[in-house]
C-alpha cells in the first residue's frame, strides 16, 4: 500500500487543473466508487475509497467541481479489507451531477456520461486518473508488475476494462471474494498506464526494473546455452575416448592408418578440446570438418570392433 500511496501522491501533484479534466476525474470517482444513500430529506452521495489520500482528493474535487458540502469521512474495516467512506451533500445533488455530464451513479456506462465529458485526451486521462485513485492498487516494481482495480460490480469492471482498452492496454478480469478485479500484468501495460496517469517517476522505476530483468534473462540464457554446449562437448569427448580405448584394447592404435592414429592420440592428450582447437593443434591447414570426419571414422571402427567382440 505504501508504494500505491506514493504513486497516487505523484499523480495528484502532476494532475491537470483544468476544470474539464477535474470534472472527468470526479465523474470517475462517482462512477467507480460512488453510490447514493437515500435519506428522509435528501440523497447523499457516498464515495468508498481504500486510502485516505484518495479520500482527500475526492473531497477537494467535490468542493471545486460541484461545490458540494462534505460530511464525515468514516473508516471501516472487515476481515479482508479496510476502506473510507466520504459523504457529500447538496440540496440539488442530482441536478448538479447532471450539470457536469453525469447522468447515473450506480452503474457506470458510456451512456451515463455526456459526450462532452470525455471529448479530449486530457479529459479521458482525467477519467482514467479518477479510476485509479478510487479503485487502483500497484505493486512495487521490485515485487512484480501487477496493477489492479477493485470494483464493486461486474458492470463497473467491464466499463473499467473498456476504458483501459481505449488507451491501448490489455486488461484482464477476475473475481476475488465479493470484489470484481480488473488487472494489468505486462510491464509495457503498467508503464503506459503510469505515463498516462502522469506518474513519470513510477514509470521510469518500472522501466529500470524491466531493463535489469531483461539483462539478467539474457545473461541467464547465454550462461545456460554455454553450459549446455559444454555438457554436450563433454559427453561427446567421453564417447570418443571410449571408442579410442576400445580400438586400443582390441587391435591396438598402431593398426590404424597414420591420420587416424594421430587423431586418436591427440584426442587423448586433449580430452576437453573442441574440434576447432583440435584442428589448430593438428596444423597443416586442417579444418574442423576434417577433425569431425576422422573422429566419426574412429567411432565407426570402435563400433564394428565392439560388435565382433
Amino acid at each position: 500500500m505504501a508504494f500505491t500511496n506514493e504513486v497516487i501522491e505523484e499523480i495528484i501533484a502532476s494532475a491537470e487543473e483544468r476544470a474539464c479534466c477535474e470534472r472527468a476525474e470526479f465523474a470517475a470517482f462517482v462512477h467507480f466508487s460512488g453510490y447514493l444513500r437515500i435519506g428522509h430529506d435528501q440523497p447523499t452521495l457516498v464515495l468508498r475509497v481504500t486510502r485516505p489520500v484518495s479520500a482527500r482528493r475526492a473531497v477537494a474535487l467535490a468542493r471545486r467541481v460541484l461545490g458540494l458540502e462534505v460530511g464525515p469521512i468514516t473508516r471501516y474495516e472487515s476481515a479482508f479489507e479496510k476502506w473510507y467512506e466520504v459523504e457529500l451533500y447538496a440540496d440539488d445533488l442530482l441536478a448538479k451531477l447532471s450539470h457536469i455530464g453525469i447522468a447515473g451513479v450506480v452503474t457506470p456506462t458510456e451512456e451515463s456520461l455526456s459526450r462532452d465529458l470525455l471529448k479530449s485526451k486530457c479529459c479521458r486521462q482525467g477519467y482514467l486518473r479518477g479510476l485509479f485513485l478510487s479503485t487502483g492498487y500497484i505493486l512495487k516494481p521490485e515485487k512484480g508488475r501487477n496493477v489492479e482495480f477493485h470494483l464493486n460490480s461486474e458492470e463497473a469492471a467491464r466499463e473499467a476494462s473498456r476504458l483501459l482498452k481505449k488507451f491501448g492496454l490489455t486488461p484482464h478480469e477476475t473475481k476475488r471474494r465479493h470484489r470484481y478485479i480488473v488487472y494489468l500484468k505486462s510491464y509495457d501495460d503498467v508503464k503506459a498506464l503510469l505515463y498516462n496517469l502522469g506518474a513519470k517517476s513510477a514509470h521510469f522505476a518500472f522501466e529500470d526494473i524491466q531493463v535489469v530483468r531483461e539483462i539478467k534473462n539474457t545473461v541467464n540464457r547465454l550462461v545456460n546455452s554455454e553450459l549446455a554446449n559444454l555438457q554436450k562437448t563433454a559427453r561427446s569427448a567421453a564417447r570418443q575416448l571410449r571408442a579410442i580405448d576400445t580400438i586400443e584394447k582390441t587391435i591396438g592404435l598402431d593398426a590404424l592408418p597414420p591420420a587416424l592414429r594421430e587423431m586418436a592420440l591427440l584426442r587423448r592428450e586433449h580430452p576437453d578440446a573442441t574440434f576447432d582447437e583440435l584442428a589448430e593443434l593438428l596444423g597443416g591447414g586442417h579444418t574442423k570438418s576434417a577433425v569431425s570426419h576422422r573422429i566419426r571414422r574412429l567411432e565407426k571402427i570402435a563400433s564394428e570392433l565392439g560388435d565382433r567382440h
